[in-house]
This record gives C-alpha cells, sequence and structure tokens, in this order.
C-alpha cells in the first residue's frame, strides 16, 4: 500500500529511457552461480538505454529462510553462539569466486561491518526472546538484500561496470514505522530519491537493496515476502517523473500459461504468454502465478501510473512477457492463463457483520488477498463467504478475525483454481466447459463462481487436487481457446 499518490506525469516531463531491473534469488541462486548472465544482462541494458540500469537484488536463494530459522531458533532458546556463521557462506563463496582480488580485501570489510550488525541484533533477539520487530529488519537485512547490494557492487565493479550500492544513509524507499509490513511513503521517498538521480546522471549503476526500506527517523524496515518486487516498482513509480521508466524483472521464465511447477502438468502444452494487462497479472499473481508480486502490482494500480513491466526470461531475452495497464487485443488466446493456490480458507460470517470485517481487512496494510463469494441464506438471516487466498494470513490472525462474529465458521484446507483473460467473454460456455473438464476424476467443486463480464473464474477444491485441476483444466483452456479463435475468424 502506498500513503500518498501523484497524477501521471506528462510525456513532456519525461526524459531519458530509464530501466529498473530486478534480480530475484532464483537468478542469482545459492552462491552467486547466477552472476555471470546477470553481468551479461546488466551490460545489455545499459547499452540499450545509455544509461543506469538501476539494479534491485534479492538475497541469495535460501538465505532469508535461514536467517527467519536462526532467529526464531535465537528467541527460542536465548542462546546466540555461532549461528551466523552459516548465513556468511554464500557471500564469501560469491566473494572467492566473482570478486577480483584487488577488491576483496575491501568486501571483507563491508562482509564484517554488516555481521556486526546482524550479531547485535540476534543477541538482543536472544535477549528478549522475541524475534520481531527493529531487531527482525536488522537481521533480514544485514544478512540479505543490504549485504547483497553491496556484495552485486564489488561483482560489477569486478567486471568492468561502473556501479555504486547505494548506502543506507541514502537510502531511496522511505517507508512508516511498522517493521514488517511496511507501507511505502511516496513523497517522503521523493525527497530522498535525490541522491538515486545523482547516481545515475553520474553514469553510475546504482544498486539497491530490495525488501528493505528505511523510516524517516533511520531504521530499518522490511516489506512482506515477495517484497523485492516491491522495492522494484516503488523506484519506477519515484523516477517516473524524471525518465521513461520500464521496470524489468528477470526470471527463470518468462509467463507460461500455467506454473511449469504443477505436478502432471504436460509442459509441450504450455504457451508463452506475450502481453498481460494490469488486472490479468494482478489476478494472477494473487491466485498462484509467479508473476509480479501481488502488493506490488497494487502499489502501482493506486498510483493511476501506466508504467510498463516486463518478466524477461534471463537464458533467453527474446522471451518477454510485457504487462501494462490495458493489454493490446491481437486475436490471441482469450484465456491466457490457468492457475491453482493451496493453503486457502473459507470464513462464513453473517452478512451484518461482514462489511465491518471488510473495513479492518482493507485497511490492515499487510493484507488484501481476500475474496468475496456468493452469500447464502441460513434460516432467516443472510450469510457471506470470504475467501481467505493465504492461510497463514488468516492463522496468525483468527482471534481478531473471528471476533467479528463469534458464530462464524471455517473451512480449511482449501484451493482456488481461476482461469484469466480479460477477453475470455468471448468463448461461449466458458464455465461449464471448466466444470466438466473435472468431472469423473473424483474432485468435488466446493464452490464456483463466474460471471460473464468478468475476466476470471472461480472454482474452489480441497487443497489436495489443486494441481489435478490446473492440469486439467489447462488441458481443456487449450482446445477452448482454439475454439474461440475459429469462431472470431468466421
Amino acid at each position: 500500500m502506498i500513503s500518498s499518490v501523484n497524477a501521471q506525469p506528462s510525456s513532456k516531463e519525461k526524459k531519458d529511457a530509464l530501466t529498473i531491473v530486478k534480480f530475484g534469488g532464483g537468478v542469482i541462486k545459492s552462491y552467486g552461480e547466477g552472476l555471470p548472465k546477470i553481468v551479461e544482462r546488466v551490460r545489455a541494458i545499459r547499452k540499450k538505454d545509455g544509461n543506469g540500469p538501476v539494479v534491485v537484488v534479492s538475497a541469495p536463494k535460501g538465505v532469508t529462510d535461514l536467517a527467519i530459522d536462526i532467529g526464531e531458533d535465537c528467541a527460542k532458546t536465548g542462546f546466540v553462539s555461532n549461528k551466523s556463521v552459516k548465513l556468511r557462506h554464500p557471500y564469501e563463496r560469491i566473494r572467492d569466486s566473482h570478486i577480483k582480488e584487488s577488491l576483496k580485501d575491501a568486501f571483507n570489510d563491508e562482509l564484517k561491518n554488516c555481521f556486526k550488525e546482524v550479531d547485535g541484533a540476534l543477541e538482543q533477539i536472544a535477549r528478549n526472546k522475541e524475534f520481531e520487530g527493529g531487531n527482525r529488519a536488522i537481521v533480514l537485512a544485514y544478512s540479505g538484500e543490504l549485504l547483497m547490494a553491496k556484495d552485486m557492487d564489488f561483482v560489477l565493479r569486478s567486471n568492468g561496470i561502473d556501479s555504486v550500492s547505494i548506502p543506507f544513509e541514502k537510502w531511496p524507499i522511505i517507508t512508516d514505522r511498522s517493521f514488517e509490513g511496511a507501507t511505502f511513503l511516496l513523497e517522503e521517498s521523493r525527497r530522498e530519491s535525490k541522491h538515486l538521480i545523482e547516481y545515475i546522471k553520474e553514469g553510475k549503476v546504482p544498486i539497491v537493496g530490495g525488501f528493505i526500506g528505511k523510516t524517516v527517523y533511520g531504521r530499518e524496515t522490511t516489506y512482506e515476502r515477495g517484497g523485492s518486487d516491491r522495492t522494484a516498482v516503488d523506484l519506477g513509480i519515484l523516477l517516473s517523473h524524471a525518465y521513461h521508466v520500464t521496470v524489468n524483472f528477470e526470471k527463470d521464465s518468462m509467463v507460461m500459461s500455467a506454473n511449469p511447477k504443477v505436478e502432471n502438468i504436460n509442459k509441450n502444452e504450455l504457451d508463452p504468454v506475450w502481453s498481460l494487462s494490469y488486472n490479468e497479472a494482478t489476478l494472477g499473481a494473487q491466485y498462484g502465478m509467479e508473476i509480479v508480486d501481488y502488493v506490488a502490482l497494487m502499489d502501482i494500480q493506486h498510483t493511476n501510473l501506466d508504467i510498463p513491466l516486463t518478466v524477461t526470461d534471463i537464458k533467453d531475452s527474446k522471451r518477454v512477457t510485457k504487462i501494462q495497464k490495458e493489454a493490446p487485443y491481437e486475436g490471441n488466446n482469450p484465456i491466457k492463463i490457468v492457475t491453482g493456490k493451496k493453503d486457502c480458507i473459507i470464513l462464513k460470517i453473517r452478512e451484518r457483520d461482514k462489511l465491518s470485517l471488510r473495513d479492518y481487512l482493507e485497511k490492515n496494510r499487510r493484507f488484501e488477498g481476500f475474496t468475496e463469494l456468493r452469500p447464502y441464506k441460513r434460516g432467516d438471516e443472510w450469510v457471506s463467504k470470504l475467501l481467505f487466498l493465504d492461510g497463514e494470513f488468516f492463522r496468525k490472525n483468527e482471534e481478531i478475525i473471528r471476533r467479528y462474529d463469534e458464530s462464524s465458521e471455517v473451512e480449511c484446507d482449501l484451493g482456488a483454481i481461476t482461469l484469466i483473460g480479460d477477453e475470455m467473454y468471448r468463448v461461449p460456455d466458458v464455465s461449464a466447459e471448466v466444470q466438466s473438464a473435472i468431472k469423473g476424476y473424483s474432485i468435488n467443486i466446493e464452490n464456483a463462481d463466474a460471471q460473464k463480464e468478468t475476466s476470471s473464474i472461480l472454482i474452489i477444491v480441497k487443497e489436495e487436487h489443486v494441481d489435478r485441476c490446473v492440469s486439467l483444466i489447462h488441458k481443456r483452456m487449450v482446445e477452448l481457446n482454439l475454439k474461440a479463435n475459429r469462431t472470431d475468424s468466421k
């Protein structure tokens, strides 16, 4: 969520092209195995634009989970010992393999300084027996994204690229004082972005650690998981008044018509998705597709800006999914994606209590992922059904949520499957076709919701059936798209 918004600047106010490029842990890999390709991509983007890019990095794969495990263990046991040693290993491996000899001593100093912060915070966590708040943010920041930004700076400079890791005192992402799930403060960040713009004008490649924010008082904060995508988008929002910005997410694949990781999915039947609207991308992210973080997409829509986003296959930069406010209609498949989300929960709550709960949920800055299903009548009163797409959030906040109706009921262990496409209304009988695709496989549909005017169809099943349903519906989706395209051509 963003605290303040500005109108879209006119095209006359925009100047040079600038790319914000984000590299996640999945492409960095556990020990920096992906860094040579990242260096190649940074160099290519810089050559194309003539300046920048601004590089956003996540922690190496697995580091954040390890840091959380260590922090929770310190809080539980009250002991620190040398638990942070494992967190150093990825960076030491990167140093040994990707940083030139003349820069290694300087990097070792940065490594030492970062882990001084980490170890100090872990001691406080062990003493207080709480892994939360500012100390949690410090552990995650200095063992993760802040350190990886420094590491990336040394790697790029080792390869002849004039880069700079943004020092924390000049950090451009200013947030409120929520140490977890912080809110981006646009106007305060605009004031601090002058340092970032200066680096760009000096011809530098600025590097920013994703996921991490700073309060106006200089304290470390964090976004929610997936927050590095938010950092990239928020930097795009910040710089859109000065540059023609594109936000590029380098991943192991462009967006495909279903998640290739789904069990039993026929990968040969997966189609590349070349274009998405903000609406389509948001629905896909909300329901489990690895496109761009859901909250990042909500951030950009709250500003009413039209900043192009791209999801690029790092192995083949010609394979790119373009995400815009409105996707161009090119006569392509009306159904673009089928996806499923596990660990969903349905809350049944009296209609008269629903509005108060909705107000709480919509104001809760750490959560927007719920969907209202069709109500039903129980006796003399109407009952609303709210689908929570984040089971972990619901479990953490169940006591507060159920306070709004102490007679509320909960259905757990559910999965939600949806089809996505703003042009899906072109497909005849799509809802019936989708439901028939899973008949005969001993799969009960717990709930189904579809409207002709909407760009999604929602089917609720037990969690263990999600992958099977996605696979079956995807096969039918291919047939439905062929049918729709034949109809359009007549």
